[in-house]
């Protein structure tokens, strides 16, 4: 595996203040009370990593709304979602980050204020080939974040300090831009991926991972599971299938999130080669009896793709198997997070330490 970034701070993000958290390993296991921070450090990370990119701000910021934008009126709005970001205990609006790799130490810093304006003419312009366009006013006032993104990026003692003026409101359009810009290659795989997103094509598309895929569904779910499919019905529609020894060709739908998981994941890791990969609730789905079998799993894969490790969980009887299925200890980190007003503090183990401390001195790892 690797260690890409051995180090992250968080000066002000969300619900963290004056995070630091050294020493990572090739695999993080992120833990902690509930709204300790533990979604928000792996959001950190992600801006961390491509610290110039003001619409990748907003489309983390956007991450934990997923499910409710499939029923759009409960869905709070883009802008709404961005403000949220802001330490609440802060009197200025801010966020500041920063990573370090080696020889190599950048940061991001997003300062600014929301204040009345009216639109600008470019968003007048591009609003103008919306279909939304009746419904606003030329000169319409609307709150605007007025900002400017800071970054630094320091490599072999030169210092590249780079300033960007960004202006935010709920007209505001934003793109994903996938790879650009970043400076380690990442992917995210929130709660609700194996859901939302079809990974079901591009394991089938690729015969060697298909094949491993496969062998962890018949070991860990069903070991009469014999293929992954994808078929042309008669309709024209196209259908992702499960072929099964004794039920033959089932659809995946009719089959239990465990096995969603498990595509989802392997999609994700084969992504973030040479990279960094964010689970969000490792255990979302897994049932305790495969849970050895499938975290094995994604760390040899891991492990054969260069891939830097970082997973939330908030179960005690997950941590405890994961650091037992773990070969090398001296490879994992066990990262309590801790909340108080003022500060978020981390305390972190090595595997081999975070057994001792829970075997022989009864400490509570979570």
């Amino acid at each position: 595996m690797a260690t890409h970034i051995s180090e992250v701070n968080v000066g002000a993000y969300r619900g963290i203040s004056n995070l630091s958290v050294t020493g990572l390993g090739d695999i993080n296991v992120i833990t902690g009370e509930n709204n300790s921070g533990k979604t928000s450090f792996l959001e950190a990370i992600q801006i961390i990593c491509r610290p110039n990119d003001f619409d990748n701000i907003v489309m983390v910021s956007r991450q934990r709304d997923r499910f409710n934008m499939l029923l759009s009126r409960f869905s709070p709005s883009q802008y709404s979602s961005f403000l949220g970001i802001f330490n609440k205990t802060q009197t200025s609006l801010g966020i500041s980050i920063s990573g370090i790799s080696g020889e190599r130490e950048w940061s991001v810093k997003l300062t600014g204020e929301v204040r009345e304006s009216l639109l600008s003419e470019e968003q007048i312009s591009e609003l103008s080939n919306r279909a939304s366009w009746n419904s606003v006013a030329i000169n319409e006032v609307v709150d605007t974040f007025f900002g400017r993104i800071v970054t630094n990026n320091v490599e072999a003692e030169q210092s590249v300090i780079n300033e960007v003026d960004v202006m935010y409101n709920r007209y505001s359009s934003t793109t994903r831009r996938n790879g650009s810009g970043e400076l380690i290659p990442l992917r995210y795989v929130s709660p609700i991926d194996h859901i939302v997103n079809d990974a079901f094509g591009d394991i089938t598309r690729n015969e060697k991972l298909a094949a491993d895929v496969i062998a962890l569904l018949q070991s860990s779910f069903d070991e009469d599971i014999l293929d992954l499919r994808t078929v042309e019905e008669e309709n024209g529609r196209t259908v992702r299938m499960i072929e099964h020894k004794d039920l033959g060709r089932m659809p995946v739908s009719t089959y239990g999130d465990g096995i969603k998981k498990v595509i989802s994941l392997a999609k994700f890791i084969a992504e973030a080669n040479d990279g960094i990969l964010l689970i969000d609730e490792f255990e979302t789905s897994i049932h305790t009896t495969a849970m050895s079998e499938v975290f094995s799993f994604v760390t040899q894969m891991c492990k054969e793709r260069n891939v830097q490790l970082f997973l939330t969980t908030h179960s005690d009887e997950t941590i405890q198997k994961l650091l037992q299925c773990v070969n090398t200890r001296d490879s994992i980190r066990l990262i309590t997070l801790f909340k108080n007003h003022e500060k978020t503090s981390a305390r972190v183990l090595s595997g081999e330490d975070a057994l001792l401390a829970r075997n022989e001195l009864g400490l509570e790892l979570r």
